[in-house]
């Protein structure tokens, strides 16, 4: 087997292997090396006694990941990378914890040995790895937050939110998965306080793409219980009528939503939409409504 189109200098750096932190969204895999180690055969051992088994102890608290890294070698690196890339792809939307759990069952099963540490570490750097890169992927259907967006984003927002000098009488969401997550991760401590929230579609996305397309209510009735889903429109989640990814029909709408909290007789409501229907449809800088830059 050959490796020598694989950028080793990537793949086997000092920090590789270890988690990001919070707020590094590099790709330390390229594309390139995807598609080598994804088309390579499977580095399997031929003999025991040729390749003996490799087993990566749980690094101690006061021991440096780096020594875990150290005691892989080339074999076990492309096999371990190998299965990660290819479980990303079949498990793109599942749990990290499903996630490194699928990654570690699956080097058990072809090494014979047991690498819990080693699965988790690397599985967690590509699931990381995999969201960055789908928060640019427009094809997937009403798409949930990153990790980086549903951890330090939220939490700078709830930083943000809980230091207003007024009180939240009322929240409002865009019923999207991943407006959804931003109301329960950044107001979630005022519902728990009895806050009611409600969902309504007259604030989710322009465009009829499957990225800012709501998946079927019924669905998300049950997997968001903590919203009010009774004022949704019956038509929704269709991009028709109001919801029509055309100027005039998101001025109106723009225009009933505004109509909608005027009429509410509550004195502080939270709003939780999106960047593009507030610029189009409520125009903020016209409206003079406060807005909360919670990153770059």
């Amino acid at each position: 087997m050959t490796t020598n189109t694989i950028n080793w200098g990537q793949i086997t750096g000092p920090n590789n292997f270890l988690p990001p932190s919070p707020t590094t969204i590099c790709d330390p895999f390229d594309d390139i090396d995807d598609v080598n180690i994804v088309n390579s055969p499977p580095p399997l051992p031929t003999t025991a006694a040729a390749n003996p088994p490799l087993r990566a102890a749980r690094p101690s608290r006061c021991q440096p990941a780096e020594t875990l890294h150290a005691r892989l070698d080339t074999t076990m690196r492309i096999l371990l990378l190998r299965l990660c890339i290819r479980d990303a792809e079949l498990y793109s939307r599942a749990s990290r914890k499903t996630f490194w759990k699928k990654v570690q069952k699956d080097l058990c099963e072809e090494t014979g040995q047991d690498h819990t540490t080693l699965a988790r570490l690397v599985a967690n750097l590509v699931k990381r790895r995999r969201e960055c890169k789908d928060a640019s992927d427009y094809s997937i259907p009403d798409p949930a937050l990153t990790i980086l967006g549903a951890s330090l984003q939220c939490d700078t927002l709830r930083t943000a939110l809980k230091q207003l000098p007024l009180e939240i009488d009322l929240i409002v969401s865009s019923p999207m998965r991943r407006t959804l997550q931003t109301t329960t991760n950044a107001l979630g401590w005022r519902m728990a306080e009895g806050c009611p929230a409600i969902a309504l579609a007259g604030f989710q996305e322009n465009s009829a793409k499957p990225c800012d397309t709501c998946s079927d209510s019924t669905a998300m009735v049950a997997e968001w219980p903590a919203f009010d889903w009774s004022e949704v429109d019956p038509v929704f989640p269709a991009k028709t009528g109001l919801y029509e990814f055309l100027k005039e029909a998101l001025t109106r709408r723009g225009v009933e939503a505004r109509r909608w909290l005027r009429g509410r007789k509550e004195k502080v409501v939270a709003v939780v939409s999106h960047a593009g229907f507030l610029r189009v449809g409520v125009s903020y800088c016209a409206q003079g409504a406060s807005v909360v830059k919670v990153a770059s």
